[in-house]
């Protein structure tokens, strides 16, 4: 379990990793992820809570005891409550009043202007990484394919019906700098517009055992660990 490597979404739903479970452990005792933190790893179906892996982790049990404030006070009755002031004070807290509603709803427009285009962002990154795992079944299999004959394969007889749903087409083989892996090419995907005729690309590193990932998408819709 020490050598699994996992991909983790921080604070700001962003991916981060890879990191292997002795660096997750330590994040955990950090306080920096919890058991909702959704974690990922290489042939997972899917992102899924920290605190459902409680048989793969014993150290999700670590209980973190944080000191609890003491109560304020609360207002002494022996202290008389002041009245409110009339006239032109009372006009004056109005008029006060007024400018800081307006001032919290120009806040709150220039907030949403900043989070809805982040939103939006973070939604095509969700959808672009589970066109990500759903390439895993083939990338497995050039896996196998190269530890068993020490070749890469360069022909998987790929049917139709193996091209995960979002893809167009699914070509293996050595790539012109010589590295072993896998180019998908997008079709159209629902709530991605213009990733069509894009591509995704695989490969194996020198050891044979490490796939990376690169793109011509945006990086803005890209995982951090396939971004150019």
């Amino acid at each position: 379990m020490s050598g699994q490597q996992w991909f983790y979404a921080d604070a700001s739903r962003q991916q981060q990793g890879p990191v292997d479970s002795a660096a997750l452990a330590q994040l955990w005792r950090d306080g920096r992820v919890d058991a909702a933190t959704l974690l990922w790893r290489e042939a997972q179906a899917g992102w899924q809570p920290l605190g459902g892996f409680g048989a793969d982790f014993p150290w999700l049990s670590e209980v973190h005891s944080a000191p609890i404030p003491p109560p304020l006070p609360s207002h002494s009755p022996g202290i008389p409550t002041p009245p409110a002031r009339s006239g032109m004070r009372m006009g004056a807290g109005c008029a006060i009043a007024v400018v800081a509603a307006f001032v919290g709803v120009m806040v709150i427009g220039i907030l949403a202007a900043i989070a809805l285009p982040a939103y939006q962002d973070y939604t095509k990154r969700a959808l672009v990484m589970q066109q990500i795992v759903s390439a895993a079944p083939i990338k497995a299999r050039i896996s196998e394919a190269f530890a068993r004959d020490g070749e890469c394969p360069a022909d998987l007889a790929l049917e139709s019906t193996d091209v995960p749903a979002g893809f167009s087409e699914v070509w293996t083989g050595r790539f012109e700098d010589g590295t072993c892996g896998a180019q998908f090419t997008f079709d159209e995907v629902a709530r991605l517009p213009g990733v069509k005729d894009k591509k995704l690309w695989f490969w194996l590193d020198e050891t044979g055992h490490q796939w990376k990932c690169s793109s011509d998408l945006d990086n803005r819709m890209l995982p951090a660990n396939c971004r150019g």
